[in-house]
C-alpha cells in the first residue's frame, strides 16, 4: 500500500511542475532556455512513470477500462479537457516549429533533420518556449494518467472502489447490435448448470505465446446465468451473457457474444479525425517543401497573380 502511495504522490508531483512548465511557456521568451531544460528533465518520467503504471496494471490483473471509469466526474472533464487541448497544441507546434531550436556560440538556427535554418536570436527564445510547450504537452497527460492509475489503484487496495468485474449492458442485451458486431447462439452439454458455472471461471493454463485470450476468463457465473469476457489487464472489446436453461439433460445455454459501446464509439470517432489529421500532416509537409525550395534557391514568394498550369 505505501508503495502505491508513494508512486502517486511522486506522479502527482511531476504532472505539477509539467503542468506549472507549460504555462509558464506563455511568458515571457526570456524564460525559453530555462523552461526548455525543464520539460527534457522531465521527459524520461514519463516512460518510467507511465510504464511502471502500465507494469503494474499487468501484474495485479486489473482492467484499464473500469479503473478509469470509476474515476470522479471532475476529472474525467477536466481530463477531456486536457486531451482536446493537448491535441490542439500538438497541431499548432508542429506548425510553427520547423525544426529544433539550437545555438552554436553567437548564431541561432533551427535544426530541420540536419538543416540549419538560420534564425535571430528573438526567433530562438520563441522556439524554445514553444519546444518546451510541445513536450509539456505530452509530459502532463501521460504523467497524469500515471497519477490516476495510481489513485485509483490505491482506492481498489484500500477497499473504496469496487470493481464490477461482470461486463453488463442491458440495452445492448435487449436490443443486440447487427452481425458481425453480435452472435446469438444456443448451446448444449451435459454438464448441469452448477458445474458449468464452477468450471467458467476455473483459471486455465496460460499457453506460453497467446495474443488474446492468455489469462483465461473473468466476470460473473452463476447456476442461471454468466457474464464473461476476456482476462488480463488490457480491457477486452466483447463479453459475453448467456443463461442456462430446462432443468433435465442437456442443458440448453442462450449465448449472446457482442461488442462493447464503448469501443465501437472511440473507433467511430477515429475514423472519423483521421482524415482531418491526414490533411493536417499533408498540409504540414507541404508547408516543409516549400520552405526547402526556398531556402535551395534562395527565393521569396511574389503576388503575381494566379500561377499558370505547369504542362
Amino acid at each position: 500500500m505505501g508503495v502505491i502511495v508513494g508512486f502517486t504522490v511522486v506522479a502527482s508531483i511531476a504532472t505539477t511542475i509539467a503542468s506549472v512548465t507549460h504555462l509558464a511557456t506563455y511568458g515571457p521568451e526570456d524564460w525559453g532556455p530555462t523552461l526548455s531544460t525543464v520539460a527534457l528533465a522531465l521527459f524520461p518520467g514519463v516512460f518510467v512513470l507511465f510504464g511502471t503504471a502500465l507494469i503494474v496494471l499487468s501484474l495485479a490483473r486489473v482492467p484499464l477500462w473500469p479503473l478509469l471509469s470509476k474515476v470522479p466526474r471532475p476529472v474525467i472533464v477536466a481530463g477531456a479537457v486536457a486531451i482536446g487541448y493537448i491535441a490542439v497544441d500538438f497541431v499548432v507546434m508542429i506548425k510553427l516549429l520547423p525544426g529544433q531550436p539550437e545555438q552554436d556560440g553567437a548564431v541561432y538556427y533551427f535544426n530541420e533533420h540536419g538543416l540549419r535554418v538560420p534564425i535571430d536570436a528573438h526567433h530562438y527564445l520563441q522556439g524554445l518556449m514553444h519546444s518546451a510547450r510541445l513536450f509539456t504537452g505530452h509530459e502532463v497527460w501521460f504523467l497524469g494518467l500515471a497519477a490516476v492509475i495510481g489513485y485509483q489503484l490505491f482506492r481498489v487496495r484500500s477497499g473504496g472502489l469496487p470493481i464490477e468485474v461482470a461486463p453488463r449492458d442491458a440495452a445492448l442485451e435487449l436490443h443486440p447490435l447487427p452481425p458481425p458486431l453480435s452472435r446469438s447462439l444456443t448451446l448444449q452439454t451435459m454438464l448441469s448448470p452448477e458445474q458449468c458455472s464452477i468450471r467458467l471461471l476455473q483459471p486455465t493454463p496460460r499457453p506460453a505465446l497467446a495474443l488474446v485470450g492468455g489469462y483465461g476468463m473473468r466476470g460473473q457465473a452463476t447456476p442461471s446465468e454468466f457474464r464473461l469476457e476476456l482476462g488480463g489487464a488490457q480491457s477486452s472489446l466483447v463479453y459475453a451473457v448467456g443463461r442456462f436453461e430446462g432443468a433435465g439433460r442437456p442443458t440448453v445455454v442462450r449465448l449472446l457474444m457482442t461488442f462493447k459501446r464503448w469501443p465501437l464509439i472511440l473507433v467511430a470517432i477515429t475514423a472519423l479525425l483521421m482524415p482531418v489529421w491526414w490533411l493536417i500532416l499533408n498540409l504540414a509537409q507541404m508547408r516543409r517543401l516549400l520552405m526547402q525550395i526556398k531556402r535551395a534557391m534562395d527565393a521569396e514568394e511574389v503576388m503575381m497573380g494566379t500561377a499558370p498550369p505547369i504542362a
